[in-house]
C-alpha cells in the first residue's frame, strides 16, 4: 500500500493531507540523500583505491 494514502487515511482532514505531504518529501528527500551516497561509494569502489591507502590487506587475499 502506498504510504500517502495511508498517511491521510490515518490523519484524516485538511491537516493530514499537509502532513502526509511533509512525510512524503521528507521521506523522498532522505532517499534521494542515501541513493547519492550509496552511488558516491560505489564510484568511489569502482575507481579503486587510493594510491595513499594503506590499510592492511585480509589474510590469504592478495591483489
Amino acid at each position: 500500500m502506498p504510504l500517502v494514502p495511508a498517511v491521510r487515511r490515518e490523519f484524516g482532514g485538511p491537516r493530514g493531507f499537509a502532513q502526509a505531504g511533509a512525510i512524503e518529501r521528507a521521506v523522498r528527500e532522505d532517499l534521494d540523500h542515501f541513493r547519492e551516497l550509496v552511488e558516491a561509494r560505489v564510484n568511489a569502489v569502482g575507481a579503486g583505491p587510493e594510491p595513499s591507502d594503506t590499510r592492511a590487506q585480509a589474510p590469504g587475499r592478495h591483489p
